[in-house]
């Protein structure tokens, strides 16, 4: 079950892997890996995967780089294509 926060809490639930939804934002633990999304699944924004955290490098909208800015994990090992996320969390 996804716990409703506010903007603020984004960041360190992303941090610490937790399933949440903010808004338009959410995260969700799919098998092994934790997903951030913005607007809903076809956007995946972050990743994290065996220890890796991956991060969508294409440009969405206005309000998704800024989702992109409030969620983004302190380290991000690699960034990948809209597709490319896709096909790492199926």
């Amino acid at each position: 079950m996804r716990r409703r926060l506010t903007n603020h809490d984004a960041t360190n639930m992303v941090l610490c892997r937790e399933e949440f939804e903010v808004n338009n934002i959410f995260a969700e633990q799919r098998g092994d890996v934790y997903a951030v999304y913005s607007y809903g699944r076809h956007f995946p924004m972050y990743a994290h995967r065996g220890g890796v955290w991956y991060g969508n490098q294409d440009k969405y909208s206005v309000t998704t780089t800024r989702h992109q800015n409030l969620c983004r994990p302190r380290d991000v090992d690699e960034w990948l294509s809209t597709e490319q996320m896709r096909a790492l969390i199926k």
